[in-house]
């Protein structure tokens, strides 16, 4: 009798009493159609109810229901699809992810359309120029969305200009998920840039879609595409890793900057360092001559004007250093931020820690009215020193009034020594001396220059151990993403990274040098085992026959790229990233016997399986896809991709525009959208759109897509409706 019961057809649900698992193993099994006696043509819904005893026991236990009609007939097909149309309660997934909730078209081609969309699975569906990519496109065009590739980008640009037209705007209404659900308008007129309002209206011009909205979209083969190049596959995988890394890849950021900095400061202390020693190169000339003039005794006939000239030069370097000061003390007034507005009582009132808020805020008004008094004071002290020294009665002016009087003595001693001297040239010796002099302030800097150098060279060798530091732990990150990706793709497709591995663009690089570097020889020493960028900077700063050496290319040859790198270009170069390589192998065997080969060496179809089976895991942003079967095995698609939309739908929204009828009836899409379109527009007609179980739009189904009668044959062989 329980065995009849059981394999009744009629029998749609069985009650249980809390979950699967707490079913005994025989009532596992029997639910699960694994025991011959009791085997079902299609596993068995089941639900749990209250079976209230009491009024105060209804609703203690609630199992979740989807109809696509209010009717005896919906419950019917909720209970035979029950794997996505019911859940038990514990079963049911919290939405976590964002959605676009209502898209309206106003001018061009869908001018009048609006959509309101599920916030599970939605399929465009319709014959060809019905505005299904259209839809698609400006979707893309109002969140400010890149397509990936060139022809891609052509495609878009065709459709905004030639359907979507000048002058036409495209509205969506779209939530945020995170950090706590929001809704936002975002409007795009073409060809201006998108407008971002609050719900309400208001507009929020600091803001652009991606600080508040973020949708995957994939135009029509894009997915194709994008398979051709190991970058945009990186990328793919890369949006994985975003949360795990961000810490890593600001840190990333602020050396990098620092790192920049340093090379401004290393190029302009270089640049200094060669003026000085261009000026010093004539040193020992003018030192040579200077002697030459010693031995005629001239300089004790002059030493009051040498020591006047002494005098003067020291006079210059005190102006200098006041006025040094007087440019720090200004910027430091300006840099200086102490204001605590921050800590204003409309900021902190009804924080718990209050107290501790205003004890904090008494602090900062303290050190602000101190840095105030010492500024203040600093400022007084300068404009005194100013005063005292420039003024009319400073020192610098009586000094200016002794130098004057020894110049009028100096002209008749000049003079008497010209009589003297018939044949020397003293103004020349007057400004030999006074060259060497200022050569001597120089040389003097110099030294300070080279420690300055010095110094900033080291600061950079911390720096850069920090970036590979870094960028090391960024890798060491991805590969724990990868190891959870690999895990969840469950043997179909297999990805693994390789530390720096793609060199592609630092070859294309070093080939625009125009060195003359042949390109196998930058492909020997690129890919050989042992190369870093930091192993390649160090054999240039050693020059020719160290780089010949370390990298086994011609002498010749390393001169030629030694004399091709500037300072500033190796500066760069010692920062410069090349990407971890991505490599996506597709199972063309089994779980238990696979055979996985590259992404490179398989066939159209087959490289799109590969990344749209990557493209489909578990994500918070609604994916977007026009007509994602393109070069894809219909056997695939019924087998795996409808599985995987009917299991991530319910934590993710799914926007597909498709010709392929398996799509949205196997899938079970809550919402189709069968478009239609005359010359002049698309439009979308009542009845035309609704879930899978309305007729007309079944109707709709079977008459526009590719196999539409043979989908609902298999819905029925498959689950009974």
């Amino acid at each position: 009798m329980r065995i009849r019961c059981f394999t009744n057809p009629l029998l749609l649900a069985l009650e249980i009493p809390g979950t699967r698992d707490e079913l005994s193993e025989f009532e596992k099994n029997a639910i699960s159609n694994k025991l011959d006696e009791y085997q079902r043509n299609f596993p068995i819904a089941c639900i749990n109810s209250s079976d209230a005893k009491s009024i105060e026991q209804i609703g203690t236990k609630r199992t979740f229901i989807k109809l696509g009609s209010s009717s005896v007939e919906g419950l019917r097909q909720a209970f035979l699809d029950w794997g996505s149309r019911m859940k038990l309660e514990h079963e049911l997934v919290v939405p976590r992810f964002s959605r676009i909730v209502a898209a309206n078209w106003q001018g061009g081609f869908l001018d009048g359309l609006d959509i309101h969309f599920n916030e599970n699975m939605n399929c465009l569906i319709g014959g060809r120029g019905t505005g299904k990519t259209t839809i698609i496109e400006t979707i893309r065009y109002a969140l400010d969305d890149e397509p990936r590739t060139d022809r891609n980008r052509d495609d878009n640009e065709q459709i905004l200009r030639n359907v979507f037209r000048s002058g036409s705007k495209v509205s969506l209404l779209v939530e945020s998920h995170y950090p706590a659900p929001k809704r936002y308008i975002v409007e795009r007129i073409y060809p201006y840039e998108p407008v971002i309002r609050e719900e309400g209206g208001q507009q929020m011009p600091d803001l652009k879609p991606s600080d508040i909205f973020r949708a995957e979209v994939y135009g029509h083969k894009e997915i194709y595409e994008i398979s051709k190049s190991p970058a945009f596959q990186f990328a793919l995988l890369d949006r994985f890793t975003e949360d795990r890394i961000a810490g890593l890849k600001q840190e990333e950021r602020r050396i990098t900057s620092e790192l920049q900095n340093n090379k401004t400061a290393l190029l302009q202390l270089r640049a200094k360092l060669e003026e000085a020693e261009e000026a010093l190169s004539e040193l020992p000339r003018l030192e040579e001559r200077l002697q030459r003039f010693a031995r005629l005794g001239i300089q004790e006939r002059l030493e009051e004007y040498r020591k006047f000239e002494t005098e003067k030069s020291l006079f210059e370097q005190a102006c200098t250093k006041i006025e040094n000061f007087r440019d720090i003390l200004r910027e430091f007034e300006t840099a200086v931020d102490l204001n605590t507005a921050f800590l204003d009582e409309t900021q902190i009132n009804g924080l718990p820690d209050i107290d501790l808020l205003r004890e904090v805020r008494g602090l900062l008004e303290t050190l602000a009215l101190t840095v105030k008094k010492q500024t203040d004071a600093l400022r007084a002290a300068l404009d005194e020193t100013i005063l005292r020294y420039q003024g009319e009665q400073g020192v610098f002016r009586k000094w200016e009034a002794l130098y004057e009087e020894c110049s009028n003595r100096f002209k008749e001693s000049l003079k008497q020594l010209q009589d003297e001297y018939p044949g020397v040239d003293l103004s020349e010796f007057l400004e030999t001396e006074t060259k060497v002099r200022n050569l001597w302030t120089v040389r003097d800097e110099k030294a300070r220059l080279e420690r300055r150098l010095k110094n900033h060279h080291h600061q950079r060798e911390v720096l850069l151990s920090r970036l590979h530091e870094n960028r090391q732990q960024q890798y060491v990150g991805r590969e724990e993403v990868v190891r959870e990706i690999n895990k969840k793709l469950d043997g179909l497709v297999r990805v693994q990274l390789s530390f720096e591995g793609d060199t592609a663009q630092f070859k294309t690089e070093l080939r625009n040098l125009r060195s003359g570097l042949r390109s196998d020889h930058i492909d020997r020493m690129v890919d050989s085992n042992q190369f870093s960028i930091q192993k390649l900077v160090k054999a240039v700063k050693e020059g020719p026959e160290g780089l010949a050496k370390t990298f086994n290319i011609p002498q010749s040859s390393a001169l030629n790229l030694i004399n091709a790198i500037t300072e500033d270009t190796l500066y760069d170069l010692e920062i410069k990233e090349i990407p971890t390589k991505a490599t996506i192998q597709l199972n063309l065997g089994t779980r238990a016997n696979p055979n996985y080969r590259e992404i490179d060496h398989l066939s159209a179809g087959q490289k799109c399986t590969a990344l749209l089976t990557l493209i489909l895991l578990e994500s918070p942003n609604p994916l977007i896809v026009d007509q994602l079967e393109e070069d894809l095995d219909n056997t695939f698609i019924v087998e795996d991709i409808v599985q995987r939309l009917r299991t991530e739908k319910e934590r993710r929204q799914f926007v597909i525009a498709t010709h392929n009828a398996n799509i949205p009836v196997l899938g079970d899409a809550e919402l189709i959208c069968a478009l239609e379109a005359d010359n002049e527009r698309a439009y979308l007609l009542d009845g035309n759109y609704g879930s899978i179980d309305d007729d007309r739009v079944k109707e709709k189904v079977e008459k526009t897509l590719e196999g539409g009668e043979q989908a609902f044959e298999m819905r029925k062989e498959k689950y009974g409706i």
